[in-house]
């Protein structure tokens, strides 16, 4: 990309380029030619004056017949816990645009509120806007819903918002799957997609309409000869997966008991939802523990997550194998392709992060090692996200624990001979009596630690 930017650079031609710093190359490899540089976030007087001119703006274009909401302000930001936020532009503008949403709402606000705000809207002002412009989505919303319905993948008193949402997040989650196998997502694998979800239940003249409101929403650039789905920024993308995985367990964990694991290997399996350089595991966490949803939006309570607590621990002491149904070959059934270990890694950190979790148990010292075994054999990284886990008398001996969350965790007792635990948090964790012996804990965080007896 930048060997072909440069052979077109001239003195009256340039080019910015616009990415995350994790993607850009290391400055000399970009070559001297290039320039690199930071866009910083906006100080408080920027934000300040951002907001000034938004609400002269909307109060020149307000309707002088609908009740006027309050000028939005630096300080009711920072009452809102949301300040930080509003320090990265994007952000900002989605504060901005949705705050009659919720300008009468006295609770702090997450990141995931925000977002579903901002997509809740984006969805009502296409479904409901202006009827000719946006009539192919309200007429694909309303076939949606009649659809997801039947299948019973909305509840009831779902609207045609919930239903253009629910479709998003689904073409979000497909896509990253496909992302993490360096493919593309596109209006092809859109239709394959619906047809997959509703089988005959939608007529193909239905299906053609929902694909075209679906990409309209998305904003698919329809001129490239592939019709790569965009999301506008990898947030969006992010947030949306992590929607889609909040509304799968909810439905879920709403469901039979006996039903609860046919769900999730239908809905979730196929990639792994954790990432370093994402934000997804966030957004689904944010969704789960949030005390107060958005009007209309996704709604937890207590009882949802007391049961999710039990799915997840389930999950994770499941140690069964399952590959693609779309496999056939002796080779798409051995170890490396099984779908749930990153399955049981996601199950892990949802069980153990959940508001009110008393900590994950397995099932008896090798559960851990089972699920570390798969990692070690692809030479992936685990992210193990597992604060008071239950790991009393555990197998860990060599175990590659890199950076792992263990707080609180229960290790009295633990072999953990030669294991790799560098960077992990281990504060305030029990290692009364365990072996550390030739481990190394270069970084490990270990204030409030009980090492009483242990073999170090």
């Amino acid at each position: 990309l930048f060997q072909t930017l440069q052979d077109h650079t001239t003195a009256q031609h340039r080019f910015i380029v616009l990415s995350r710093p994790g993607a850009v190359l290391p400055s000399p490899e970009l070559g001297d030619r290039v320039a690199e540089v930071q866009v910083q976030r906006f100080a408080a007087l920027q934000i300040e004056d951002w907001l000034t001119r938004w609400n002269t703006a909307s109060s020149d274009g307000a309707d002088r017949g609908a009740a006027a909401t309050p000028p939005l302000s630096l300080a009711e930001l920072q009452r809102r816990g949301v300040a930080d936020l509003a320090a990265t532009p994007i952000l900002l503008f989605m504060l901005a645009f949705t705050w009659a949403q919720y300008a009468d709402q006295q609770e702090e606000l997450s990141k995931a509120t925000l977002y579903e705000h901002f997509f809740r809207q984006l969805a009502r002002g296409k479904a409901e806007g202006d009827q000719d412009v946006h009539k192919p989505i309200r007429d694909a919303s309303a076939r949606l819903l009649e659809a997801l319905r039947s299948q019973d993948l909305l509840p009831e008193g779902s609207t045609s918002i919930d239903a253009m949402l629910w479709l998003m997040a689904r073409v979000a989650w497909e896509a990253y799957k496909l992302e993490q196998q360096q493919r593309e997502f596109d209006s092809h694998n859109v239709e394959q997609l619906l047809r997959e979800t509703f089988g005959r239940e939608v007529p193909k003249e239905s299906l053609e309409l929902i694909r075209l409101g679906l990409v309209l929403a998305l904003q698919a650039d329809l001129r490239a000869s592939n019709h790569t789905i965009l999301f506008g920024h990898k947030s969006f993308r992010e947030f949306l997966v992590g929607y889609y995985w909040a509304s799968q367990l909810r439905r879920m964990v709403r469901s039979r008991e006996k039903d609860w694991d046919d769900l999730a290997t239908k809905w979730l399996l196929g990639g792994r939802l954790l990432g370093t350089e994402d934000q997804s595991f966030d957004f689904l966490m944010q969704l789960i523990n949030r005390s107060v949803a958005p009007r209309d939006g996704l709604l937890w309570i207590d009882a949802d997550r007391s049961a999710l607590v039990r799915w997840a621990e389930d999950t994770f002491n499941d140690e069964r194998q399952q590959f693609s149904s779309a496999g056939g070959s002796r080779e798409d059934v051995s170890l490396r392709h099984d779908q749930r270990a990153v399955l049981r890694e996601a199950a892990l950190a949802i069980g153990s992060l959940t508001k009110s979790s008393l900590g994950v148990k397995p099932k008896d010292p090798l559960t851990l090692r089972s699920l570390l075994a798969w990692f070690w054999l692809l030479r992936r990284g685990v992210i193990l996200l597992a604060p008071n886990i239950h790991l009393r008398e555990a197998n860990l001996q060599g175990a590659i624990l890199q950076g792992a969350d263990l707080r609180q965790a229960n290790l009295q007792r633990a072999f953990l001979q030669g294991a790799f635990l560098f960077s992990a948090c281990l504060q305030r964790a029990n290692l009364q009596g365990a072996n550390l012996q030739g481990a190394l804990l270069q970084g490990a965080l270990l204030q409030g630690a009980l090492l009483q007896g242990a073999f170090l």
